[in-house]
């Protein structure tokens, strides 16, 4: 495929998926919505100069980095006119036609720096003609710290990666390879993709599949509600990749598959309905020309399933696995098209899972440990969970409101969730 050649400097549509995260961002103001922040603290060998040069480097190969998104003539009304805009796709992004980066090493103390890891660091996005990143060395006098966090928006889950090995490969003097397709082309690859074929084949499908799907199906809260907070919890699940791969291979699924088919039976035990609703996200790159791509490349896929009474996992595999091929393959619905119906398909529950990673990556020529950073939102969405295996073994990680559900339903849900893959 040859690449769509966007121009730097010009104004360009968003896609549905980025629409959605400056939308959010805009209904929940003042708060890291559409945050993805990430914290390391650095080998002491790690030459910080150096590693800053690097990042100079990977940041300025990726044109997600210097993309800026306008609400267009809506934007001079402010909050409800971005709002408008992102309703009505009269955002507009663009690449700077000219971009210069530079990062300095800031020296802090220990004590300032506890502070950032309880939750200074992780501040809201402006959200218009303004940078959608922030990266920052620290050096203290007992350690050096990387933090990075970047906006959903010009990035998903699997961008990160690809930062990380550029920076590895810059700090070390090798060549970083370019983005066949930047960020602006992959978007206009997905609208065109959205308005042929694949568009109207993928919004039939989602208008079948989707009738009759119940909304806000949850796990039954054990907290009242009111005005809480959202918090996070990772919990691991006792369960190596290598038990995972094994019971994937004997029930013909792949572990997305069989971790999918145990949150759905388990999300029916706790909520009460056989009717499941999942929010699930698939990375589409499927196309080699936007492997390196950072962006908002990913898409949503919406399962609407019947779990049937003492459904065991095993039973289930062929169910999720044959709708979720299904859903990869119809993944270029229009966003718009489904909220113009009454498929509240935003409601579903997302359990999107996020495969193997590790929370000790190599930077600066040695292996780095991954602090995990408190996100504090108001209000939002009552739950999500994300599945990850961290140094070979199962992971969730849930948000949840506080005002809905305790830690200790949370671990209790997490731990019946692991006996549905043993």
């Amino acid at each position: 495929m040859e690449s769509q050649s966007t121009v730097k400097g010009q104004r360009y549509p968003l896609s549905d998926m980025q629409r959605v995260h400056f939308l959010m961002c805009n209904l929940l103001p003042h708060q890291p919505v559409g945050n993805l922040p990430i914290l390391f603290r650095l080998h002491d060998s790690v030459d910080m100069h150096r590693l800053a040069r690097a990042i100079e480097q990977a940041v300025k190969a990726h044109d997600a980095f210097a993309t800026t998104i306008d609400a267009g003539w809506m934007g001079w009304a402010g909050r409800t006119g971005r709002i408008l805009a992102a309703l009505t796709d009269t955002t507009r992004q663009r690449v700077a036609a000219t971009f210069d980066y530079q990062l300095t090493v800031e020296a802090v103390s220990d004590l300032e720096m506890q502070r950032n890891m309880d939750g200074a660091l992780v501040v809201p996005f402006k959200t218009t003609n303004s940078p959608l990143f922030r990266i920052r060395l620290f050096q203290t006098p007992t350690a050096r710290y990387l933090f990075a966090d970047v906006h959903h928006a010009i990035c998903d889950g699997a961008s990160m990666p690809v930062v990380i090995e550029d920076i590895e490969r810059a700090y070390h003097g090798q060549p970083i390879e370019s983005e066949d397709y930047n960020i602006t082309d992959a978007v206009l690859r997905v609208r065109t993709l959205q308005s042929g074929e694949a568009g109207a084949r993928a919004n039939q499908w989602y208008r079948e599949k989707l009738k009759g799907m119940p909304h806000g199906i949850l796990p039954r809260p054990d907290h009242p509600g009111g005005a809480g907070i959202i918090r996070q919890v990772v919990c691991p699940l006792g369960l190596s990749l290598d038990h995972l791969q094994q019971l994937a291979s004997n029930l013909g699924g792949t572990v997305n598959v069989v971790t999918t088919a145990a949150f759905a039976i388990l999300l029916s035990q706790y909520s009460g309905s056989r009717q499941i609703p999942l929010l699930l996200a698939y990375s589409a790159r499927d196309d080699q020309h936007i492997a390196r791509t950072v962006g908002m490349i990913s898409r949503g896929i919406v399962l609407n399933t019947t779990v049937e009474n003492n459904t065991l996992t095993k039973d289930f595999v062929t169910t999720i696995k044959f709708y979720m091929l299904r859903g990869m393959r119809n993944c270029y619905y229009k966003t718009s098209q489904l909220m113009k119906t009454d498929m509240k398909w935003h409601t579903a529950m997302p359990f999107l899972y996020h495969g193997e990673t590790t929370m000790t990556p190599v930077i600066g020529g040695a292996p780095a440990q991954r602090i995990m950073l408190p996100i504090r939102i108001k209000g939002g969405m009552p739950m999500a969970v994300h599945c990850m295996i961290i140094d070979g073994e199962a992971h969730l990680m849930v948000f949840y409101r506080d005002d809905l559900y305790s830690e200790q339903y949370v671990r209790q849900m997490v731990a019946d969730y692991a006996k549905l893959l043993y």
